[in-house]
C-alpha cells in the first residue's frame, strides 16, 4: 500500500491522547451527489474498525462533507441563512420536505448573525477527516480550509487596543454603538459561541499543519481573547466577565482551550501560559460542579439540574414545546469535559450522569407526533456521543449502536432516482437548526460520525506535574514530536501526545 495515499494527521488534546483522521477514498453516488461506494481495501482504520465505526457511517460522512463543499461561499465562510444561493438549481435547491417538518413551522434557515460559528463548525469537519489548508489527500478539500482559514483571519477583530474586543472573531455589525450595552445579557446576541468553535478550528488547523507564521498569532489572540472574557473563577457566558455563566458556551470554550493547550505543547503558540490555561479549565471544573445535581449527576444550563435553555418564540407553539427537553445537552458537555480534564469514570457525578441521563435519552431520530415532542438534537448527539466514547466500556457500544440508527439512515441522499442539492445533508429540523440551518446540522453531524478517530480517550493515570508541563519532559516522546511538525504521517500511525 502506497504511503502517499494512505496519509493521517495526528489531533491532540491536552488531558487525552488524540487518533489521526486518516483520509479514505471517495464515496461520492452520480455527480458527486449523495453516497456511494467504500474501497474495502483502503478505507479500514484502527480507530474507526476497533471503536464501532463502519462503512456506512464513512459513506455518511464523506457525503456530509461533500455536501458542505458544494455549499462554501467564494469568500470561505458558510452561511446559515443564505446557504440555498450555493445550491445547483437543476437538481433542485436544498428544501424542508413535507413529510419531514421543522415542527416549529421553520423554514430551514438559520440567523446570518453566526455564519463565524457554523463556518468553523464546517471548518472541524474537514480537519477532522485529516486535511489542513496545506495538504491533505484531496486538493479540493485543502482548497476549502484555505478559503475558510482566510475568512476566518478577516473577521478576527485586531488593533483596536480594547481587551474587549481585540482577538474575537466577530462581525463589527454585532458590536453595539453603546458600548456599555455588552455589560448586558442580551439573549439574542449569542456571539462568544462563534469566537469559542473558531477559536477551536483555528487551533486544530494549526495544530494539524504546523503553520505558525499564517496562524500562531491569530490562535494567540483568539486564545488570550477566551482568557479574558472568563468569569473569575467560574465559567463564560455571552461577552466579557460578565458575571454570568452558562454550561453551553463554557463546554466550547473548554474544547477550544484544550486545543491551544496542545498547540503549546508542540510549541507553536506562546500565550496563553499554562498556568493561565489551568486556570482556566479548574474554573470550568468550578461552574460545573455548580451547575450539576449531584443526586442524580445532571447539569444545568445556568442552575444545577435545570433543562437546559430554549427558546422562547417556540412556546407560542400549537401544542406546547415542540422539542424534548429531557435530553440533557448541557450533561453531555459536563461529562465530556470531565473526562477529557482527567476525572476518572468511577467519579460518581459521571457514572449517574451517564446512567440516569445519556443512557436513558440515546440519540433517536423522532419526528414530533401529536403530543410527543421530536428527540432530534444534533448538538446532543455531538457532545453526548464524544462523552460516551470516552466514557467506553459496553455502554459506549449500545449507544454507538444507537447513532448508527439515528444518523447514516436520515441523511438526505439515499434515493438514486431522485438526487438533490441537499444529498449529503440532514434536514435542519432540530430545536438549534433556527439558529444554524443545514450547515450547522450536517456540519454537526459530520463531527459526531468522526468520533472513531478523532480522539483516544484520555488516560487516567496519574503522571508527574513535569511530565504532563511539556513534552520536554518525556525524552521518549521527542521523535514523535518532530514528526508531529512536519505533519502528515503514514497511514495507521497515531501520535501520542502527553497529557
Amino acid at each position: 500500500m502506497r504511503t502517499a495515499a494512505r496519509r493521517a494527521v495526528a489531533i491532540c488534546l491536552a488531558s487525552c491522547l488524540a487518533g489521526g483522521a486518516q483520509t479514505p477514498p471517495p464515496a461520492e453516488g452520480p455527480d458527486g451527489f449523495g453516497k456511494g461506494g467504500v474501497d474495502d481495501r483502503s478505507w479500514l482504520r484502527r480507530g474507526l474498525k476497533s471503536e464501532g465505526g463502519t462503512e456506512a457511517t464513512e459513506e455518511a460522512l464523506r457525503a456530509a462533507l461533500e455536501w458542505l463543499r458544494r455549499h462554501q461561499n467564494p469568500d470561505g465562510s458558510w452561511s446559515c441563512r443564505d446557504y440555498t444561493a450555493r445550491c445547483d438549481k437543476e437538481k433542485g435547491p436544498c428544501r424542508i420536505h413535507a413529510k419531514n417538518p421543522d415542527p416549529a413551522g421553520g423554514d430551514g434557515r438559520g440567523r446570518k448573525e453566526h455564519d463565524i460559528g457554523v463556518t468553523a463548525l464546517a471548518m472541524l469537519a474537514f480537519t477532522g477527516w485529516g486535511h489542513t489548508h496545506r495538504t491533505g489527500t484531496y486538493p479540493e478539500y485543502t482548497e476549502v480550509l484555505k478559503k475558510a482559514c482566510d475568512y476566518l483571519k478577516g473577521v478576527q477583530i485586531k488593533g483596536t487596543g480594547d481587551p474587549n474586543y481585540d482577538g474575537c472573531f466577530r462581525t463589527l455589525e454585532s458590536i453595539p454603538k453603546d458600548k456599555r450595552k455588552e455589560a448586558e445579557v442580551d439573549e439574542d446576541q449569542r456571539w462568544m459561541y462563534d469566537h469559542a468553535i473558531a477559536t477551536m478550528s483555528m487551533a486544530e488547523l494549526l495544530t494539524l499543519s504546523g503553520d505558525k507564521l499564517v496562524l500562531t498569532r491569530t490562535v494567540e489572540d483568539a486564545a488570550m481573547f477566551c482568557i479574558r472574557a472568563q468569569n473569575e473563577g467560574r465559567g463564560w457566558r455571552y461577552s466579557v466577565t460578565l458575571g454570568d455563566n452558562d454550561t453551553s458556551v463554557t463546554g466550547w470554550m473548554v474544547l477550544a482551550l484544550k486545543t491551544v493547550m496542545t498547540c503549546r505543547l508542540l510549541d507553536y503558540v506562546s500565550m496563553p501560559s499554562t498556568e493561565e490555561l489551568e486556570h482556566a479549565f479548574k474554573g470550568a471544573l468550578n461552574w460545573f460542579d455548580h451547575a450539576t445535581n449531584t443526586s442524580t449527576g445532571f447539569t444545568g444550563y445556568k442552575s444545577p439540574g435545570d433543562q437546559g435553555s430554549q427558546m422562547p418564540e417556540l412556546d407560542k407553539v400549537k401544542g406546547g414545546y415542540p422539542f424534548a427537553k429531557e435530553q440533557s445537552c448541557m450533561t453531555a458537555v459536563s461529562i465530556l469535559c470531565r473526562l477529557l480534564a482527567g476525572q476518572p469514570r468511577s467519579n460518581e457525578t459521571i457514572k449517574k450522569g451517564v446512567g440516569y441521563g445519556l443512557m436513558k435519552h440515546p440519540p433517536t431520530w423522532q419526528l414530533r407526533r401529536e403530543q410527543a415532542p421530536s428527540t432530534i438534537d444534533f448538538c446532543y448527539w455531538f457532545f453526548g456521543t464524544h462523552a460516551m466514547y470516552q466514557y467506553g466500556g459496553v455502554l459506549w457500544k449500545e449507544w454507538n449502536e444507537t447513532v448508527h440508527k439515528a444518523l447514516p439512515p436520515t441523511q438526505r441522499g439515499f434515493d438514486p432516482k431522485d438526487r438533490n442539492c441537499e444529498d449529503g445533508s440532514w434536514d435542519p429540523i432540530d430545536e438549534w437548526s433556527r439558529t444554524g440551518g443545514r450547515v450547522y446540522t450536517t456540519a454537526l453531524g459530520a463531527l459526531t460520525l468522526e468520533v472513531y478517530y478523532r480522539y483516544e480517550r484520555a488516560r487516567e493515570r496519574a503522571r508527574s506535574r513535569k511530565s504532563r508541563a511539556h513534552p520536554r519532559g518525556r525524552p521518549e516522546l521527542r521523535a514523535r514530536l518532530r514528526r508531529a511538525r512536519r505533519g502528515p504521517v503514514a497511514r495507521g500511525e497515531i501520535i501520542a501526545l502527553p497529557r
